[in-house]
């Protein structure tokens, strides 16, 4: 647009358009990688997303998820994550995997 008004308006709707298919990426993204990861758990909660402030990174968080893993599939699962981290990092996708293995002890 050649005016200054109508080019303000054109502008904020390429940007609301952008900010769509953006958010709609992400929940796809964050979909089929919840799903391969869950394909190697035995459980998969997910989790509220942190903002910024509480993830400290400097990216936006668009999964968090808790899994339950075997023992014996622990270095497999780490893997896993490598390699979908490794595919998707060229399209600005990262993987950071944090956490704490829980064992059962019985008293008798």
């Amino acid at each position: 647009p050649h005016s200054p008004g109508a080019r303000y308006f054109y502008e904020k709707r390429l940007l609301a358009e952008a900010q769509k298919r953006l958010k709609a990426w992400c929940a796809d993204a964050a979909k089929e990688i919840q799903q391969e990861l869950g394909s190697h758990a035995v459980d998969v909660r997910p989790l509220k997303l942190q903002p910024r402030s509480v993830s400290e990174r400097e990216a936006e968080m668009v999964l968090n998820c808790a899994l339950l893993l075997l023992r014996a599939s622990i270095d497999q699962f780490h893997s896993h994550v490598q390699s979908i981290h490794s595919r998707l990092a060229q399209r600005g996708v990262t993987l950071a995997v944090s956490g704490t293995c829980l064992t059962h002890t019985t008293l008798s």
